[in-house]
């Protein structure tokens, strides 16, 4: 670089890079994992809860497969129209995650642990029917604190 002034061709040096960078970031948001379109934030078994919202069937379809391990603290809330049974299938999910199933009063109605399967597709059935269902990080569910009876209570959403 000559005082001040840019060397001839570098242009076409951006330009040479910023082609293969645009088709690479295209590419990667058109096949990550969909992200919710909000979060509430939560709180039910004394704890507090920043979840991202599940409200359509493909999001739901989707749930926390291709997404990282949520951190403690954080989830995933899947919300239902009607209340329904619902079976939650961990497909690829590499994780372990525990899953409280909540009818329409707000209550847990029950509370699952899951773990990955290598060999097949673990399931959790919720029993009853259920307006909403928690997918968290293990351990952060299930405790002392958070048991079927426990009151869930949205606080705040985030947009």
């Amino acid at each position: 670089m000559i005082a001040g002034r840019a060397e001839p061709g570098w242009r076409v040096r951006i330009g040479f890079f910023a082609v293969p960078l645009a088709a690479f970031a295209l590419y990667a948001a058109a096949t990550r994992a969909p992200e919710p379109g909000h979060r509430v934030i939560a709180s039910f078994g004394g704890r507090t809860f920043d979840l991202a919202v599940a409200d359509t069937g493909k999001l739901r379809e989707r749930g926390l497969q291709g997404h990282p391990e949520p951190g403690r603290g954080h989830g995933m809330l899947f919300v239902f129209d009607e209340p329904q049974q619902v079976t939650i299938a961990m497909k690829t999910v590499p994780y372990r995650i525990d899953v409280a199933f909540i009818d329409s009063s707000l209550r847990v109605v029950r509370t699952v642990a899951m773990q990955p399967e290598p060999l097949g597709i673990q399931r959790a059935v919720s029993g009853v029917p259920v307006r909403y269902v928690v997918e968290a990080r293990a351990g952060t569910v299930l405790s002392d604190e958070l048991t079927v009876g426990s009151r869930f209570r949205m606080l705040q959403e985030v947009p």
